[in-house]
């Protein structure tokens, strides 16, 4: 279904300790595995605007695979199961398994490749098993000024991401660029 809304395009490329690239397709297209883009179209406003996600497996201008990728069932789209928005007029983007009744879609989130000192208290890190989690993720571009809404085709723009999740009954987030002490060169996170 077409609205006439605005159309933005947001190239994603996600560095440091986890890599993923997130996309998302227009509501009306049909599944796509591993687009380079994120096509979202949408109204400007206080209201949340369902989008269609999808979670890039690998990609070769960063890593053979990603270490947050999709549970290999094809796009994630918004529904009474699963969240998946471009909130209000923060511009935020969420995704979330974590949250909705009989939530069934899953992320996989590998930490196969730890980074010395990231730890509590900057020690050695904590032994989560890599698998596929319900998750609440979530891209607060507002806490840097910056806002999908505004974001120019094929541009790329610093924001912080946290994955919440749990694994054996304990909760755990994953966080990179985190606001206030984000990096300082403002490593493209979306």
């Amino acid at each position: 279904m077409r609205h006439s809304m605005s159309s933005v395009m947001i190239h994603c490329a996600m560095v440091p300790a986890f890599a993923a690239a997130l996309a998302a397709c227009r509501e009306d297209s049909p599944s796509v595995l591993q687009p380079r883009f994120i096509e979202v179209s949408a109204a400007r406003g206080p209201a949340d605007t369902p989008v269609t996600t999808t979670v890039l497996d690998a990609d070769t201008s960063i890593a053979p695979t990603l270490q947050v990728r999709s549970d290999g069932l094809g796009v994630y789209r918004n529904s009474n199961t699963l969240v998946s928005i471009i909130q209000g007029a923060a511009g935020a983007w969420v995704l979330d398994s974590q949250n909705p009744r009989n939530a069934t879609r899953t992320l996989f989130l590998d930490f196969g490749q730890p980074v010395p000192g990231s730890g509590p208290n900057g020690g050695d890190p904590i032994g989560v098993p890599s698998g596929l989690y319900k998750v609440h993720a979530i891209s607060k571009c507002n806490l840097y000024g910056n806002s999908m809404w505004t974001l120019a085709p094929g541009a790329s723009m610093a924001c912080p991401l946290h994955i919440a999740f749990t694994s054996g009954g304990l909760a755990y987030a994953v966080q990179m660029n985190p606001f206030p002490v984000g990096d300082a060169e403002g490593a493209p996170e979306t």
